[in-house]
């Protein structure tokens, strides 16, 4: 899979080596910025709360292509986000949807968790509406 993906040979060990250290330095975190954003082709660290780490989460369980997701709704479901859509009788009914264990989901639901810190405008709105 590797060999797959725009990545020079001899970059891909220290690569490696950056992801098993728990604390990355700064230099580490631009080697991995830049890595990611030769894979992903943009840059996720952009999102105000989405770090590397969670870019990496991110790269890691979708890849560089996005197209098997034809719509937004398409990816929401994916994540296990989405309301389930129970109706019966034509009324809306409460409920549960399947769960879904995702860690793409995960990472995003931390990184909004996180917003609330966040003194970005995403931080300001997250706590405009609590």
């Amino acid at each position: 899979a590797l060999g797959l993906l725009p990545m020079r040979q001899e970059e891909v060990p220290a690569a490696r080596k950056v992801l098993r250290s728990a604390h990355r330095s700064t230099a580490e975190q631009a080697v991995l910025h830049q890595a990611l954003g030769r894979v992903m082709g943009v840059d996720l660290t952009a999102i105000p709360t989405i770090g590397v780490d969670t870019a990496l989460v991110l790269a890691s369980e979708l890849g560089p292509d996005l197209s098997r997701f034809p719509t937004s709704q398409h990816f929401c479901s994916w994540l296990g986000v989405a309301p389930p859509t129970r109706i019966s009788g034509g009324k809306s009914l409460p409920g549960r949807g399947p769960k879904v264990i995702n860690r793409a989901a995960q990472a995003l639901k931390q990184s909004a968790s996180n917003a609330r810190n966040d003194k970005s405008f995403i931080g300001a709105s997250h706590r405009a509406r609590l």
